[in-house]
């Protein structure tokens, strides 16, 4: 992502801006999903907030290809982010867990890759080769 720090001065005051130009003018997409263990498009990850209701069992959450990812991102360049957020409203028991597509890798640092219920997540997906199509998503944090 790429950030430029923009200096404004009034009457002797000065403020910086930090200006997202990667993500500037990008809306994000919010797409609710209620069926099981869905497969989420490249237009619902990339800078996505994905809300995952009505389920009452374990959910696999599967990526889209690497490939259909950068086709997704104009001008895709190795480095490049994006970020998602996946909300998982489930009821009882229904963790939701993050699976890598082709191509994908996702990467899990917290003690379980499951999400819980009642959660909110953010992750990071970044392009590691745009060739032989690569990306990696890695878990930021828990929002909420």
């Amino acid at each position: 992502m790429a950030r430029f720090a923009a200096s404004q001065t009034n009457l002797g005051d000065s403020i910086n801006v930090a200006v997202d130009v990667a993500n500037a003018g990008h809306q994000r997409t919010v797409t609710a999903i209620a069926t099981n263990n869905p497969t989420l498009t490249a237009a619902q990850l990339v800078n996505g907030i994905v809300q995952l209701s009505g389920q009452t069992a374990a959910q696999s959450v599967t990526t889209d290809t690497a490939t259909n990812i950068i086709a997704a991102i104009p001008n895709a360049q190795v480095g490049q982010t994006f970020e998602l957020i996946v909300q998982n409203g489930h009821t009882s028991v229904a963790t939701a867990t993050i699976v890598a597509g082709s191509g994908v890798t996702v990467t899990n640092t917290y003690a379980s890759a499951a999400q819980p219920i009642t959660t909110t997540r953010q992750y990071r997906g970044v392009i590691t080769n745009v060739g032989t199509p690569a990306v990696t998503i890695y878990p930021v944090g828990q929002v909420a």
